[in-house]
C-alpha cells in the first residue's frame, strides 16, 4: 500500500509538470521569430534565432527582456571571457513562459540564471566551464540556476565543469514545483578558496536543492545522470553553511555515480560527498527537532554507485527511501560510510520509511527493511578500519559562505 501511494504521488506530480510543458510550448507557438546577430549584453524583446555566436562577453551575454519569447541558440555559442566572473550567459529575470534552447553557454559566472518569474524552460543547452568567483563571494557559480522562481523546467541539458557552487541549483523559499529532468550533470568540480581557513575546498554539488542558501520545495529531479561532481551528487539541503530546509521533493530514476572525489580532495576525510544527501536543518537550530525536521522527500528507483561518501544519507524525518540500487559507496571506509545511512536520534530512522533497497552496507538496521543485501565484494587489499582513518581535525568555526541572493 505504501509503495502504491508514493508511485501515484510521483506520477501525479510528473503529469502536472508535463502539462505545464505543453502549456508553455503552446503559449510560444504564435510568437514571431527574428533571426539575428546578437551583441553582448543585448536585451531581447521578441523570439530570436541566433545567426552567429555571441561574444566573448565581459558582462552578461544575453538578457531576456519580454515574457513568452523563445531564444533559440540554433547550435551557436554564447561565450564569456577567460577567468572567474560574476556575470550570466543568459539572464532570465522576472520573466514567464520563456524558452531557451539548442546551443552552448560557456565562460560566465553562471550559464543560464532564472531569477524570479515562473514557467520558463531551458532545454538542449550545454552549460560548461561557467566559473564564479573562486572565494565564493559572488552571486553565481553554477551551470544552470533557479532563484526564487516556480514551475520552471530544466530538460535534456548537458551541465559540465561549472562551479564553485554547483552544476544545477534551485534556491529560495519561493521556488516551488520546478522540474529537473533528463539532464547530464557531470564533472562540476571547481574548488573554492576559503580565505578564513587558507584552504582550497571542493564543495561543488551536482544538483543542489538549496544548500548554502535557502531551499525551495516540491522540486522533481527525475531521470538525470549525475556523475563525477566534486561533493554530493544530489543534495537536498545540508547543514554546511546557512541553515536550510527543502520539503516534498521527488528524486526518482536518477543514475548517481562517482561523486565526492573532488579535486583537490577536502582535507577532512569525513567531509566527502554522498550520492544522494538529504540532511536538513532549520533556523535557529538549537533543539533536536531543528536538526531532524519533517521534509517528506521521496527518493525512489535511483541507481547510486561508487560515491566517495554514503550512497544515500538521510538526516531529517518523514521521508520515503524506496527501491533504490545503492552499491559500492564509501571508498572502503566501511566504519564511516555506508550505502544506506540514516543519521537519526535514536537509531530508529526518525519516521523515515526505508523499503526494498538493494545494498551491501547499511546503518542502522532500520534502513534494511524489505531490502536485498548483496554480498560484499572480495577485497584485494586489507579493508580500511576506523583505526586507519586519519583523526578528524578539530572543527574550525565555519566561515561564512559569502554567497548572496542575487538582487532583482
Amino acid at each position: 500500500m505504501t509503495g502504491f501511494r508514493h508511485e501515484r504521488r510521483a506520477t501525479a506530480g510528473l503529469a502536472a509538470l508535463l502539462l505545464a510543458t505543453a502549456f508553455v510550448s503552446t503559449a510560444n507557438a504564435s510568437t514571431a521569430v527574428n533571426t539575428a546577430v546578437v551583441r553582448c549584453g543585448e536585451t531581447l524583446i521578441r523570439s530570436t534565432v541566433l545567426a552567429a555566436d555571441v561574444g566573448p562577453c565581459a558582462g552578461d551575454g544575453i538578457v531576456v527582456g519580454a515574457d513568452g519569447i523563445t531564444v533559440n541558440l540554433n547550435g551557436h555559442r554564447v561565450l564569456g571571457t577567460p577567468g572567474p566572473g560574476d556575470n550570466v550567459g543568459i539572464r532570465v529575470q522576472r520573466r514567464t513562459r520563456v524558452i531557451v534552447s539548442g546551443g552552448t553557454v560557456r565562460g560566465f559566472g553562471a550559464g543560464v540564471a532564472i531569477m524570479g518569474g515562473s514557467r520558463n524552460i531551458v532545454t538542449g543547452v550545454t552549460a560548461k566551464d561557467n566559473v564564479g568567483l573562486i572565494d565564493g563571494s559572488g552571486d553565481f557559480g553554477d551551470g544552470l540556476a533557479i532563484f526564487n522562481s516556480s514551475y520552471n523546467i530544466l530538460r535534456a541539458n548537458t551541465v559540465r565543469h561549472n562551479g564553485p557552487f554547483d552544476g544545477v541549483g534551485v534556491f529560495g523559499a519561493s521556488s516551488t514545483g520546478n522540474l529537473v529532468v533528463g539532464n547530464v550533470v557531470e564533472l562540476n568540480n571547481i574548488a573554492r578558496f576559503v580565505p578564513q581557513l587558507d584552504l582550497m575546498l571542493n564543495l561543488d554539488e551536482g544538483i543542489n536543492l538549496g544548500a548554502g542558501l535557502s531551499g525551495g520545495n516540491h522540486t522533481t529531479v527525475v531521470n538525470n545522470t549525475v556523475r563525477k561532481n566534486g561533493l554530493n551528487g544530489i543534495n537536498a539541503c545540508s547543514i554546511r553553511g546557512n541553515p536550510c530546509i527543502t520539503t516534498d521533493d521527488v528524486i526518482v530514476g536518477n543514475l548517481v555515480q562517482a561523486n565526492g572525489f573532488g579535486d583537490p580532495l577536502n582535507p577532512d576525510p569525513y567531509d566527502t560527498g554522498d550520492g544522494i544527501h538529504v540532511v536538513s536543518i532549520k533556523p535557529p537550530g538549537f533543539s533536536f527537532s531543528d536538526f531532524f525536521p519533517v521534509t517528506r522527500e521521496l527518493v525512489a528507483n535511483n541507481t547510486v554507485l561508487d560515491n566517495a561518501g554514503n550512497g544515500i544519507a538521510v538526516g531529517s524525518s518523514n521521508n520515503q527511501i524506496l527501491n533504490n540500487r545503492v552499491v559500492g559507496n564509501g571508498s572502503g571506509l566501511g566504519d564511516v560510510f555506508f550505502d544506506l545511512q540514516d543519521v537519526s536520534l535514536n537509531n530508529d530512522c526518525d519516521s523515515n520509511s526505508w523499503y526494498g533497497n538493494t545494498f551491501v552496507t547499511a546503518d542502522p538496521v532500520c534502513t534494511t527493511a524489505g531490502g536485498h543485501r548483496l554480498p560484499a565484494p572480495a577485497m584485494t587489499a586489507p579493508k580500511a578500519s576506523s583505526a586507519a582513518v586519519p583523526p578528524r581535525p578539530a572543527a574550525p568555526a565555519e566561515p561564512p559562505l559569502g554567497r548572496r541572493f542575487p538582487s532583482f
